[in-house]
């Protein structure tokens, strides 16, 4: 399903059995042991997730956790 940017989710009503991909920012802040410290981003995408997931969409979800190494990109 191809998104048009001017939808709202409560609008797309031909979501079931669809596979949709969702890119969202979750490069979130980490202890040094590595457990979450801010949760912020997890739950602001929940209530993208439960939409999809009630309209019966099948959600592959995309993002990625820290930066990349600057000597390496260079």
């Amino acid at each position: 399903v191809l998104l048009q940017p001017h939808l709202d989710l409560q609008q797309l009503s031909h979501l079931h059995s669809k596979r949709v991909l969702l890119r969202a920012d979750l490069n979130l802040p980490l202890t040094t042991s590595g457990a979450v410290a801010d949760a912020t981003r997890l739950d602001s995408v929940l209530p993208t997730l439960q939409t999809l997931t009630a309209k019966g969409a099948r959600v592959v979800l995309c993002s990625h956790l820290g930066r990349p190494d600057t000597a390496a990109a260079s």
